[in-house]
């Protein structure tokens, strides 16, 4: 067999152990490199009061999960806000997520209140988790607002439309 024949039996053989050795890789950085040059479809969030309380309600346990307790009444809403945006979702429409569609007529107008009876506590700490609420809708529209749903709800004297601890719906 002539050199050449050897060198280029070498070279083949090298090619397919690179190949192998290389495949798997560069076909996850083709697909990589897809994902990072087509850009992801972001969507748009209507937002409904049920919806946004819901989407609260889930920032919230989130939040105790990873705290053990809920947040503090002063800061609630700032405490949650980075667990409330979706991936395909920009800041501003998780913004929306934070403010009652229906009420808030500007940038700094929220309409959601933490009860002040379960600001800093675990929900095991809350002696009837399917009727105290958690979150409701508020007289008090700045950011971080917090009260009594009875006092402070969006009707006063009755019990506020909001979440309860355990995720039950509050007419």
């Amino acid at each position: 067999m002539n050199l050449r024949k050897k060198i280029g039996i070498g070279f083949g053989v090298v090619l397919v152990g690179l190949g192998v050795w290389l495949g798997p890789t560069l076909f996850d950085l083709k697909d990589y490199v897809a994902t990072a040059v087509t850009p992801q479809k972001m969507r748009e969030y209507e937002a409904t009061n049920l919806d946004n309380l819901k989407a609260i309600y889930t920032a919230l346990t989130l939040f105790e999960e990873s705290e053990g307790k809920f947040p503090e009444a002063e800061g609630w809403l700032d405490a949650i806000e980075n667990r409330i945006r979706a991936s395909d979702m920009t800041e501003e429409e998780a913004a929306k997520k934070l403010r009652d569609p229906a009420r808030s007529k500007g940038a700094d107008e929220y309409g959601y209140a933490l009860n002040d009876a379960v600001a800093g506590k675990y929900h095991d700490d809350i002696a009837d988790p399917s009727k105290t609420p958690l979150v409701f809708l508020s007289t008090d529209m700045k950011r971080n607002a917090h009260g009594d749903p009875v006092k402070d709800g969006a009707d006063p004297g009755t019990r506020a439309f909001g979440i309860a601890v355990d995720g039950t719906v509050l007419k």
